[in-house]
């Protein structure tokens, strides 16, 4: 359901990840997200599938590091390495948030829920302003 809310508010998810495997795979298919699988830069990747200055990534483990470091909006799981915890100390501009929930427990549900009421709250706000009857596209990318 998280996915789906921001998806239906324009938010473009990604899912990138170093390993392969079947089952992220299928999941993705079957909620319609893109699954960039198998990939030993996921820096390099993600620069090509979003503007990093409205980006949210979401990892869990120092191999995610250099996109944490890179987005505007970087979140950790509440279980993420405590080595990525201490290498994004002072490494971020804006700082960074933790989950409350762990990886697999509810995580992305959380920031999904977080975006997307987020987006309610500012999207009337906006086009009241500029008369605008809602958004063209937004893009901003969750990836995990």
């Amino acid at each position: 359901m998280g996915i789906e809310r921001v998806k239906a508010l324009g938010v473009h998810v990604v899912v990138l990840s170093g390993e392969r495997n079947p089952v992220v795979a299928a999941r993705c298919q079957k909620l319609g997200i893109a699954c960039i699988s198998g990939i030993p830069d996921k820096r390099a990747v993600l620069e090509r599938v979003a503007d990093l200055a409205d980006t949210a990534y979401m990892g869990n483990d120092l191999n995610d590091l250099e996109c944490l470091k890179a987005v505007s909006f970087p979140i950790l799981v509440a279980d993420a390495e405590e080595r990525l915890k201490s290498a994004l100390d002072g490494k971020t501009e804006h700082g960074y948030f933790v989950t409350e929930r762990y990886g697999g427990e509810g995580a992305v549900r959380e920031v999904c829920d977080m975006i997307a009421d987020a987006k309610e709250a500012i999207m009337p706000l906006v086009y009241a302003e500029s008369g605008e009857q809602g958004p063209k596209s937004y893009v901003t990318d969750f990836s995990a």
